[in-house]
């Protein structure tokens, strides 16, 4: 478990993910909301970000909570922020 004072900064670059299967796989523990708000997503470098970044955000929930990635819960704030949702 981290410590309620620490902070952890990761760093990746999208740009080198490519592969085609990890792709898959990234898209399949996404939300159907988020694969939803992806696929309208025009241009194709965005939606690549837009799917790897929230992929590997639920990767690094799961890590630290113990939940499957996919099960990972976020809801939005007013201004449409994704947010961790609370368990339950």
């Amino acid at each position: 478990m981290m410590a309620p004072d620490h902070v952890l900064v990761f760093f990746c670059r999208p740009d080198r993910i490519r592969e085609p299967a990890l792709l898959d796989v990234y898209r399949q523990i996404l939300s159907p909301l988020e694969a939803r708000k992806i696929d309208r997503i025009t241009h194709p470098e965005s939606r690549h970000l837009s799917l790897v970044s929230r992929a590997l955000v639920r990767y690094l929930v799961g890590e630290y909570t113990g939940l499957d990635p996919a099960s990972v819960v976020f809801s939005e704030t007013g201004r449409g922020k994704p947010v961790l949702a609370p368990p339950g």
